[in-house]
């Protein structure tokens, strides 16, 4: 039976060529086939840039001045003042709580409650007069040194000496939870 399908296979191929040349040559003819293309070639120049990181948030430090006094007694708002520097050798607590002001949680909650306030620790130490202030008014001795001042109804300040872990220094935020809590609602009613 093979046979006979290869015979006529043959026979037809011979009687279709028989009469024109052109329709068996030996090259085959190449036909066009318009193929859909998925689209534009795209190089990695023209590929659209990755979307831009979300920056980190960080602490809206206020600077120890006569603008930021004035501020915090015209408002009523409670401040977070941090006594640290870097520009101590060797201060691993200095180092430590740094680290832990990096942390988003810490940085959230003192943002949401706190106008913080970096203290000028180089400046005041080449003043005796600063140092007494300090010393004496506020009760720091020591570098680092984070104190809360919590205003409203009553006056009420919280001093933290020396480094604290990202839990201890929520902790000492929320000691006075109630304080705390005050804080935040006088923050939000000052920015809207």
């Amino acid at each position: 039976m093979r046979r006979l399908v290869l015979i006529l296979l043959c026979a037809a191929m011979l009687i279709a060529c028989s009469g024109n040349s052109n329709t068996c040559s030996k090259t085959p003819p190449v036909h066009e086939v318009a193929v859909p293309s998925a689209g534009p070639a795209v190089s990695a120049e023209d590929s659209p840039p990755p979307p831009p990181e979300k920056p980190k948030p960080t602490i809206k430090w206020y600077p120890f001045d006569d603008d930021t006094r004035i501020m915090l007694n015209e408002t009523g708002l409670c401040a977070m003042l941090y006594f640290n520097s870097d520009k101590l050798d060797n201060c691993t607590h200095c180092e430590k709580l740094s680290k832990t002001l990096e942390d988003e949680d810490v940085i959230a909650l003192i943002n949401d409650a706190f106008i913080p306030v970096q203290f000028p620790v180089e400046e005041c130490a080449a003043s005796k007069e600063c140092i007494e202030l300090v010393e004496k008014e506020l009760g720091v001795t020591i570098i680092p040194t984070t104190v809360l001042v919590f205003s409203g109804e009553e006056s009420v300040s919280l001093i933290a000496e020396g480094a604290l872990s990202v839990e201890e220094f929520k902790e000492f935020l929320f000691h006075k939870k109630r304080l705390y809590d005050n804080c935040k609602s006088l923050k939000a009613e000052h920015n809207d």
